[in-house]
Protein backbone atom coordinates (compact mmCIF):
# COMPACT_ATOMS: atom_id res chain seq x y z
CA UNK A 1 0.00 0.00 0.00
CA UNK A 2 1.15 3.67 -0.73
CA UNK A 3 -0.22 6.90 -0.72
CA UNK A 4 2.29 9.42 -3.13
CA UNK A 5 1.71 13.08 -3.90
CA UNK A 6 2.92 15.24 -6.16
CA UNK A 7 1.84 18.36 -4.02
CA UNK A 8 -0.89 18.49 -5.29
CA UNK A 9 -2.95 15.43 -5.85
CA UNK A 10 -3.21 12.77 -3.63
CA UNK A 11 -2.85 9.08 -5.26
CA UNK A 12 -3.14 5.37 -3.23
CA UNK A 13 -2.12 2.79 -4.48
CA UNK A 14 -2.64 -1.19 -3.48
CA UNK A 15 -0.54 -3.96 -4.66
CA UNK A 16 -0.88 -7.25 -4.22
CA UNK A 17 1.47 -10.17 -5.87
CA UNK A 18 4.72 -8.45 -5.71
CA UNK A 19 6.47 -6.63 -8.46
CA UNK A 20 4.61 -8.27 -11.41
CA UNK A 21 1.33 -8.63 -9.54
CA UNK A 22 -1.41 -6.68 -10.08
CA UNK A 23 -2.37 -2.97 -8.59
CA UNK A 24 -5.20 -0.24 -8.45
CA UNK A 25 -4.51 3.62 -7.88
CA UNK A 26 -7.12 5.62 -6.59
CA UNK A 27 -6.88 9.41 -6.48
CA UNK A 28 -7.83 11.13 -3.62
CA UNK A 29 -8.63 15.26 -3.08
CA UNK A 30 -6.84 15.61 0.08
CA UNK A 31 -3.92 13.51 2.55
CA UNK A 32 -6.79 12.75 5.28
CA UNK A 33 -8.98 11.35 2.47
CA UNK A 34 -5.49 9.00 1.03
CA UNK A 35 -5.04 7.96 4.67
CA UNK A 36 -8.60 7.23 5.24
CA UNK A 37 -8.83 5.16 1.92
CA UNK A 38 -5.56 3.27 2.65
CA UNK A 39 -6.57 2.55 6.10
CA UNK A 40 -9.50 1.00 4.55
CA UNK A 41 -7.97 -1.00 2.27
CA UNK A 42 -5.19 -2.00 4.84
CA UNK A 43 -7.69 -3.49 7.41
CA UNK A 44 -6.33 -1.71 10.39
CA UNK A 45 -2.79 -3.81 9.40
CA UNK A 46 0.31 -2.69 11.36
CA UNK A 47 1.62 0.68 11.22
CA UNK A 48 2.89 3.05 8.55
CA UNK A 49 6.75 4.03 7.26
CA UNK A 50 7.94 6.47 4.97
CA UNK A 51 9.52 5.66 1.73
CA UNK A 52 11.10 8.66 0.52
CA UNK A 53 12.76 8.85 -3.32
CA UNK A 54 16.28 8.71 -3.47
CA UNK A 55 17.78 11.23 -5.77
Amino acid sequence: MYIRTDGRRWEVQAQIGGAQGRSEVLECGSRSSASILADSWRAGGQGWRELRRSA
